[in-house]
């Protein structure tokens, strides 16, 4: 056979091959958000999504949308396909909802991956959730079982917020796993240690529990503890989390010799009745805020170094008769803020060093700067006292929006 009938033959194998690759190639749809409405309804009709029942929902390709879900007590099966986003809004929202369960889907680019809002009994499992901004939320919401997911490579892989006790109350099984770490969410246990290998801690209605030793990174909370007494927390690292350590109603624990930094939001966030708590030989460093206290009394924070947070230590209104002494705030924006003329804390022996405000204090919706930094003491003058003053404020009002709180 000559060589130019050879290469030829040869030329029209390979045409074909790629035209039979190129016609079973899935197609990724792209159109804009995916509804699944409470009449069951799937809206566009085009979006690659099949049901037969209105109870169950299969994909039949990768989606390049996200989904929110209108409609209770439905099944929707990933079967394996990706669900990928542009970096904003949710993979799966699924807000007031009940009784759905999202399973065996690959979730990614996203600014949350599944985003469970003001829902309860619901079931996440089996999902891949990786390279968004925030893996699994789980807010303001109750009694959601997550099984089996694996949240990877997020910024935050995963995260609990809520504003009143039952909102923490979650199946969270150790099956489920951050950066190939397990979570372990404690409801109810009693004198028991954390393992070591744990990626996220969650301690609701606990007591007597150790945390010791870990390395609890890239979630909403390294630490969450939910009214859980006389525990203790020693020698871990903390670090790039929204908060390293959420206290919330929780009483009578012990947080000594933690490496608490990088964490966007606060080191360390005593609130809602938070009292009795020793807070001491920390290194809180490069947080949001090293320590705030709301609402929490009655607590000892002594012998930590505080250093290139904006507040070392901020303390809100009805936060009283708490101790702080023998800390070393270094290098902050202010070192002490307290805000109200209801927040009564006993400070002395602090080693203050190159804060642009040492302490500060807002009573009646004024601001009175009690010690300036070495600026001031080389005599900065009036204009430039001034424009501090200016930016204090400023961040004043930003706490205060970011809360919903009003100028006493």
């Amino acid at each position: 056979m000559n060589k130019k009938a050879v290469s030829g033959t040869m030329l029209t194998l390979l045409l074909i091959g790629m035209l039979t690759l190129a016609f079973n190639i899935q197609p990724v749809k792209a159109g804009g958000t995916i509804y699944i409405r409470a009449d069951g309804s799937i809206d566009p009709p085009t979006a690659s999504i099949s049901t037969l029942d209105n109870v169950t929902y299969t994909f039949t390709g990768d989606i390049n949308d996200s989904i929110v879900i209108e409609r209770d007590n439905i099944v929707v099966d990933g079967v394996g396909y990706v669900l990928q986003g542009t970096g904003s809004e949710a993979g799966i929202d699924i807000t007031e909802r009940s009784n759905v369960t999202i399973k065996n889907t690959q979730i990614k680019t996203f600014e949350f991956g599944i985003r469970l809002w003001r829902s309860s009994n619901n079931t996440i499992s089996l999902n891949n959730i990786k390279n968004n901004d925030y893996g699994i939320l789980l807010g303001l919401s109750c009694n959601n079982t997550l099984l089996s997911n694996l949240m990877n490579s997020n910024r935050i892989n995963f995260g609990v917020y809520g504003s009143e006790l039952y909102h923490f109350f979650h199946s969270v099984d150790t099956s489920n796993l951050v950066d190939d770490k397990p979570i372990y969410y404690w409801v109810n246990q009693h004198g028991v240690e954390i393992p070591s290998d744990a990626g996220y801690v969650a301690l609701v209605n606990c007591t007597e529990i150790t945390i010791r030793n870990l390395t609890l990174t890239h979630n909403r909370q390294g630490l969450l503890l939910v009214n859980t007494q006389n525990s203790y927390i020693t020698n871990n690292n903390l670090t790039n989390n929204g908060d390293g350590i959420f206290v919330y109603q929780s009483s009578n624990n012990i947080m000594y010799g933690n490496s608490i930094t990088a964490n966007k939001y606060y080191g360390i966030y005593l609130e809602h009745f938070s009292n009795y708590n020793s807070i001491s030989g920390n290194n809180i460093t490069s947080n949001g805020c090293g320590i705030w206290l709301w609402f929490s009394s009655n607590n000892t924070i002594s012998g930590n170094i505080m250093a290139h947070d904006f507040e070392a230590i901020y303390i809100w209104s009805f936060s009283n008769y708490n101790t702080i002494s023998g800390n070393t705030l270094i290098n902050n924006f202010c070192g002490i803020w307290i805000v109200g003329s209801r927040s009564i804390s006993i400070i002395y022996h602090n080693n203050f060093i190159n804060n642009i405000c040492h302490a500060c204090m807002q009573v009646q919706g004024m601001l009175l700067v009690l010690m300036m930094a070495t600026l001031l003491e080389a005599t900065i003058g009036a204009t430039i006292l001034t424009l501090i003053c200016i930016v204090v404020l400023i961040r004043m009002g930003q706490v205060m929006m970011e809360y919903g709180i009003t100028p006493m």
